[in-house]
């Protein structure tokens, strides 16, 4: 599995090759055991400290009797946070770090650090030793091994559902890491579904979120979660398009196009198009039409119109999931044309991303057909194909993995597919001649299946 953080940088050789600067280094890191256990140390110890004194406020003696009670009740909150000691914050945030290498990562585990955490976690009244204590969690839950040892704590497993609902953005962020990288990972899956089974409070979560964040990249890291956890298993796909929870969804995707993250939506797209697996659910989206329409329209609108290779994967899985959603609504032929046929600058955005894709798409093709530009397929690595880029206005070779290319075509595909859905519906010759370009743009499929072994 790959890390979500970058790693640090390798350090200067010299420090490397002379064990004697750090004796105790934990494997090929240079980072001490003993300042390491001492840290750790420092941060349990931390949750013992008496909080600061706070400044007592005064109410507003205008106040009625509710909202008097809801400003104590604020205040008794905030009271019950603590700020980090700097030298605290300081070595912690050193062990986050530490936590990046595959070699610490494991030395941690070995030493019982996920139940130091878990233990900080219950203890702790600082939001910031939260934050960072998930985060180092999440830093060791990208690797394996780690991972896998760390799911086998259900006590740990359910802290970290029920901080789930903290109102702490950046906290937030780190758990959704946490749980993301538990469900992705197939030898700690089974653990975190059985654990979300045990605890379905975190869909309510995950309701809240959508319904009340103003924090884009806490929406958007609460989609990519769910989609984890409604590919894992069919059953919650069944929970979540029923109207509270699949509303909630919609709202999430509504506050990110206030927020002006209409490419955000990549992820709201993916999760839609996941439950449409189940064919019933589309008619549940159809019900939602006037709430979906929007949206639909603003990312159709959104797409990068440039050359399509500068597009990174999850947006190209976003398009995909856009695309293939809204072509399977259409043939409901549930909804009225006035509502489900779009304006001419999104017809216009569909035919000049769909002839771009598949004018790649059969470049990539020809390119490698060529007997002088054989596919590069090397032990243990996917099956790799050449590919000409224009960089800078000079031409030079790339290459495009067989994964990569089959996206691209299923994106063509569905973009082609989407215009055939919507041709009985439009009116205008403009429209209609928009349509068949894009319908004319596909790619013969005899024509690039050969390239894939």
């Amino acid at each position: 599995m790959d890390s979500e953080q970058d790693r640090n940088p390798s350090p200067p050789p010299e420090i490397l090759d002379n064990e004697d600067l750090v004796p105790d280094k934990i494997g090929d890191s240079i980072y001490s055991k003993k300042w390491l256990y001492q840290a750790l140390m420092d941060i349990v110890k931390s949750c013992d400290m008496p909080p600061q004194a706070t400044q007592e406020v005064q109410k507003p003696e205008s106040l009625s009797n509710s909202d008097a009670e809801a400003m104590e009740s604020q205040e008794n909150s905030k009271s019950d946070m603590v700020e980090l000691d700097p030298i605290i914050e300081e070595k912690a945030c050193t062990v986050w770090d530490m936590s990046t290498s595959k070699d610490v990562a494991e030395f941690m585990n070995e030493i019982g650090v996920p139940g130091i955490i878990l233990d900080v976690m219950e203890r702790t009244r600082s939001p910031r030793l939260l934050e960072i204590v998930v985060g180092i969690l999440g830093n060791m839950s990208s690797y394996d091994s780690v991972c896998k040892s760390i799911s086998e704590n259900k006590s740990l497993l359910l802290s970290i559902l029920q901080i789930s609902g903290t109102s702490d953005a950046p906290t937030i962020l780190q758990i959704m890491r946490v749980i993301r990288c538990g469900v992705r990972n197939k030898c700690s899956q089974a653990m975190w579904i059985e654990a979300v089974d045990s605890n379905p409070f975190i869909f309510t979560n995950f309701k809240f979120i959508f319904e009340n964040s103003l924090n884009g990249t806490v929406i958007n890291a609460t989609y990519e979660v769910l989609y984890e956890i409604l590919s894992a298993k069919f059953q919650y796909k069944i929970a979540w398009a029923e109207t509270p929870f699949l509303s909630s969804l919609i709202e999430g995707a509504k506050q990110l196009q206030l927020l002006k993250l209409e490419t955000k939506h990549n992820t709201f797209f993916t999760v839609l198009n996941c439950l449409c697996e189940y064919p019933p659910h589309l008619c549940k989206l159809a019900e939602h039409w006037t709430d979906l329409n929007p949206l639909f329209t603003s990312y159709f609108l959104s797409i990068d119109e440039e050359d399509p290779i500068s597009i990174d994967k999850a947006y190209l899985n976003g398009m995909f999931a856009c695309f293939d959603t809204f072509k399977d609504i259409v043939r409901l032929e549930t909804i009225s044309r006035e509502l489900i046929f779009p304006d001419i600058r999104v017809l216009k955005s569909m035919c000049k991303l769909a002839c771009s894709v598949n004018s790649m798409v059969l470049k990539v093709w020809k390119d490698n057909m060529n007997p002088e530009h054989e596919p590069i397929d090397e032990p243990g690595l996917r099956y790799w194909l050449r590919r000409e880029v224009s960089n800078g206005g000079k031409s030079c070779i790339d290459y495009m993995d067989s994964y990569e290319f089959q996206s691209w075509k299923c994106l063509g595909n569905a973009i082609v597919e989407t215009a055939k859905a919507l041709l009985p519906y439009a009116e205008k010759d403009e429209d209609k001649d928009i349509l068949n370009d894009t319908i004319n743009s596909e790619v013969e499929k005899e024509n690039v299946n050969g390239v894939i072994i």
